[in-house]
């Protein structure tokens, strides 16, 4: 039980530091910084075949493909009666419903011209939330205890993901650097929170 108060109050202590930085009205000057120095990635990088990757790569931490990803993990780890990691597969691929009420309450607006389909508020960035929340979770789930040269390719995928997901949302102006940071870092809170009661 102290595990899981554990866990739960990691996440919530969290939360709570992403909606008071969120929410301040002062923003530190290192990241106004680095969200003006990374908006003008786009204006440097407008190759018309490099956007449609960084599009794609973007898709991957969508709702749609992470809660597909979750879907289907729920019901492998189910038919294998593992019901505790279809549980914890279950959290992981819905934290962007944190998420979305986070950016609600937030209501920090986005950069101007975004390149794709956005919508809400910008931070944090749900895309990043939810794939760093979903993709080192699973990884995690599926290889507990157990390393060798074929899981660290695995590894290597679940922690690059969602770095180049919350790249591309940069790069494409979805979002602010300061989003993407506090998606990694509420996102990698909950993977970490929902492997430490397993």
């Amino acid at each position: 039980m102290k595990v899981y108060l554990t866990a739960l109050s990691t996440v919530f202590i969290m939360s709570a530091f992403i909606v008071l930085w969120g929410r301040s009205k002062t923003w530190p000057t290192l990241l106004t910084s680095l969200d003006t120095f990374f908006l003008s990635w786009k204006r440097e990088i407008d190759h018309h075949r490099l956007m449609s990757v960084l599009i794609e790569i973007t898709s991957l931490g969508s709702a749609t493909i992470v809660g597909l990803g979750g879907f289907i993990s729920c019901i492998a780890f189910i038919l294998s009666q593992q019901y505790l990691k279809a549980l914890l597969i279950l959290i992981g691929s819905c934290s962007g419903i944190l998420g979305t009420y986070l950016k609600k309450w937030i209501g920090k607006i986005r950069p101007e011209n975004s390149q794709g389909y956005i919508f809400g508020s910008s931070f944090p960035s749900n895309h990043t939330l939810m794939s760093s929340s979903f993709y080192p979770l699973l990884y995690g789930l599926i290889f507990a205890n157990t390393f060798n040269h074929f899981n660290l390719f695995f590894f290597l995928v679940s922690i690059s993901l969602p770095f180049w997901i919350g790249i591309s949302r940069i790069v494409l102006r979805a979002h602010f650097f300061s989003d993407v940071l506090a998606g990694w870092l509420l996102g990698g809170t909950i993977a970490w929170a929902c492997l430490s009661v397993q």
